[in-house]
């Protein structure tokens, strides 16, 4: 698989909102593409993980504690505006989550080029576990970690305390297949960056703004289930930038 650039057609196509009579209209995009646009994050180095993170423990462990132990309403509904941009190259999707997280802390954003060099991306995607350093130098409100979470409601109240104390947008590593967005596509396993962005937290529904950057026309801007996301990024183990 070589590096391929997104036409100018499908950026234009990612940028409008799209109404059913649109999508049906609109061109197929190649199935190629669509699996290297769907496929451009990587969870992490080998061997990475939480058992390789000891040092940053204790900061995750406490500001989840606190969002489960403040005694919050259950219901409620929140969403930190951010600057989107349809990632720029096939494999782009988080550098271009990167940009749109660092929107809600800073107005001049990096170009999602400048980011992937910073990322180390290469022609199969980004590490994961590389993005809370980028994001840490560009801001210091909060201490972003790469981590995994074992819990739907960890899942649920990691979303909640980073948007309601911190004003902090998430990334979120999914398999493209699992989201509902694309099933209709038969799409193939992958690794896909997310970025959420807000909770809307109902009676009889929980739902995180999620924002797709892989230029679709399915993609761009969601509010999904905490369930549905939760199990999007099951075959990783539910990895997350926080």
């Amino acid at each position: 698989m070589r590096k391929h650039r997104f036409l100018m057609t499908l950026l234009f196509l990612g940028s409008l909102l799209f109404t059913p009579a649109a999508l049906a209209a609109a061109p197929p995009t190649p199935w190629s593409d669509v699996q290297r646009i769907l496929n451009g994050a990587r969870v992490g180095h080998p061997g990475s993980g939480p058992s390789g993170r000891v040092a940053v423990a204790h900061a995750y462990v406490s500001r989840v504690a606190l969002g489960l132990v403040a005694g919050r309403h259950p219901y409620g509904v929140n969403e930190i505006a951010i600057v989107t941009q349809d990632q720029q190259d096939t494999v782009w999707c988080v550098p271009a989550a990167t940009r749109a997280v660092l929107s809600a802390f800073i107005t001049r954003l990096p170009t999602q080029r400048y980011l992937s060099l910073l990322e180390g991306t290469d022609w199969l995607g980004t590490y994961l576990d590389r993005v809370p350093v980028v994001l840490n130098h560009y801001q210091a409100r909060i201490s972003y970690e790469y981590r995994f979470v074992f819990s739907v409601t960890e899942y649920r109240e990691r979303v909640r305390t980073d948007v309601d104390m911190y004003r902090a947008p998430l990334i979120f590593s999914v398999d493209p297949r699992l989201l509902p967005w694309y099933r209709s596509l038969g799409v193939g396993a992958g690794n896909h960056a997310v970025v959420g962005y807000g909770y809307a937290f109902m009676p009889r529904f929980a739902g995180i703004s999620v924002w797709d950057p892989s230029g679709l026309p399915q993609a761009g801007r969601h509010i999904v289930g905490v369930g549905a996301l939760w199990q999007a990024g099951a075959p990783m183990h539910h990895p997350m930038v926080a």
